[in-house]
This record gives C-alpha cells, structure tokens and sequence, in this order.
C-alpha cells in the first residue's frame, strides 16, 4: 500500500504584507481592491482603480470549504493555500485524503504566523486557513456545458434578484442536502463566486453546478422557454390571484411527482418581476401561519426543496 503523499509546506516566517505571493489574499475587506472582485481592480500610478494585471480568483476560508475545494467533484482546484501552523496541520489530521491530494497536484502550501496573516487579509481571520482558486468561466443557458448538467436533472433553482451573498450560500447548501442539480441565476443576481457564498455554503457553492441565464429584467425571462423546452416544469413562488399551494404544484394531472422542475425565485422585498410570473408554468405559495405573509428567500429555497425531496 502506498504512504499518502505529504505537501511541502512553505513557510513566510519572515515574510512582508507586499510579498508578491501573498497577492491573493491580500485587503480581503477592500470594497473595490478585493481579490475576488469580477472584475478585479487595481490602483495606477495616480491613484485610480483601472482592470488589474492579475485575474479575479476564488476564496475559501476554513477547513470544511477547502476540503470541498480539494474534492474531485469541486469546480476548482486550489492554486495555493496559505495559514497559520496550527490549522494546517488540524487541517492534515482532520482531511488526510484531501492533504495527500493537495501533494499530488503539486498545490503550495505557505505557513504564515497569525499577525502576517491579519495583517495581509485586513482583519483577524478566525478560521485561519485559506484556498485560492483561479475563478472558471461562467457556464450559459443554451451552451454545450449547460445541456450537459441540465440533460439528467430533476430539480433545479431558478433565482432572479438575488444579490445577497449569505442568502445564495445558503440556497446552494440547501441545494446540497436536498437533492438539487443546479442553480440557475437570472438577472440582477449577486456573485457566485464571492468569498461570503463559499463560506456560508460550507464549500457546497463548488459542488453544485451552476449557470447564469444571459439578459436584463426585461428580457432574461426568455430563457426560461429554454428550459421548459427541456422538460421543466417552471413553478414561481409568488403570492397571488392564481397561485395555488406548493405541494399541488409539484404534481401533475394524473396525481404523479412531476418527472423535472424548476423552482423560481425572487428577491426579498420586490419579488419576482411580473415578465418571471408570466413566463412560468405555475405560481404557488407555502402555506403559514397566520399574521405571517413571506419568508426570508433561503428559508422559502429550503422549504420547497425539501417538499420536492419528500416526494
């Protein structure tokens, strides 16, 4: 049996914040400078934010997101790995196959003493590990990539609106544990890829397979054909006139679950457009309590996935 391969661990003892391998992770909380921003800036010679040299990346931070990172079934691959020795070697304790596969694929790991690692990324990192990926490309509605996932999937979450991170991180750790194939961003939706949506997701946000339905609030609804085309039955969750109860939508005419469905949902507050509501199948709602009239748009996500898991 083979020994488990080990990764050569550097270590930045002596290292500065401006290290050049420390680019990555560098002012984390920075509105405009943070790495991860699409597209990522930097600052000229006269102080204005022009494209940067460097790609936008991905960031994972804490050990259970960056096991996921690690995993044959993630997006990405990490690029590099940076923190402090102790979360390093629980890290190596706690997911021995991923540190062995972080030594095959030949990922470096830095070791860096808290102070440098506060200092680099802005603010005290509690979880004290990090991943940085390079950022892929979005997959589109209608592309050869989309048709692949979307071909053998039975449930998928449409989302339009939504810009809050921790509510899509939550929605793709939903999407997860109950059984959805991909999520699906229309218009106005925030990013995918921020650092926030991988934390909150606990990494689930690289596992589920995503992709972005091309347009504006006034014309993104198109693709929504597309995906009736496929056989999806597009179910709007949205109060109204002709809007009937979730459970009643999820199946058809003949009483049986409804073979593939598409969950669509809008943001907190404004809803979904009225271009959204006409252009699916079915509007329908959850049944509450009375006095209560909406849930937080990740609950409602929740909610009408484990209806559709239950069967």
């Amino acid at each position: 049996m083979l020994e488990p391969q080990v990764p050569q661990v550097i270590t930045l003892a002596d290292a500065q914040v401006d290290d050049p391998r420390l680019a990555d992770i560098r002012q984390l909380n920075h509105p405009r400078l943070r790495p991860d921003r699409q597209p990522r800036l930097e600052l000229d010679s006269s102080g204005d934010y022009i494209p940067a040299s460097r790609p936008s990346v991905i960031l994972a931070d804490g050990a259970l997101p960056i096991a996921r990172m690690c995993g044959t079934d993630s997006a990405v691959a990490p690029a590099a790995i940076f923190g402090r020795t102790e979360k390093l070697q629980k890290f190596a304790t706690d997911y021995p196959e991923q540190w062995s596969r972080i030594a095959q694929l030949g990922i470096p790991v830095y070791e860096l003493p808290a102070a440098l690692l506060r200092d680099v990324v802005g603010f005290e990192l509690h979880r004290g590990l990090l991943a940085v990926a390079l950022r892929p490309d979005s997959v589109e509605l209608g592309t050869k990539s989309a048709e692949e996932v979307l071909a053998p999937a039975r449930t998928i979450v449409v989302l339009e609106g939504v810009g809050d991170p921790d509510n899509i991180g939550a929605i793709y750790r939903s999407a997860a544990s109950l059984g959805a194939d991909a999520l699906v961003f229309g218009a106005g939706c925030g990013d995918l890829w921020d650092r926030r949506v991988i934390r909150v997701s606990m990494g689930q946000a690289l596992r589920v397979p995503s992709m972005r339905i091309p347009g504006g609030f006034s014309n993104w609804h198109h693709g929504l054909a597309d995906l009736r085309n496929q056989g999806f039955y597009v179910t709007a969750l949205s109060p109204g006139a002709q809007a009937v109860q979730l459970r009643d939508a999820l199946v058809g005419p003949s009483g049986n679950r409804r073979e593939k469905v598409a969950l669509l949902l809008g943001a907190e507050g404004p809803g979904l457009t009225p271009h959204a509501m006409n252009a699916a199948d079915a509007c329908a709602v959850i049944p509450m309590a009375a006095g209560a009239d909406s849930l937080n748009v990740a609950v409602t996500a929740a909610c009408c996935l484990y209806e559709r898991w239950r069967g």
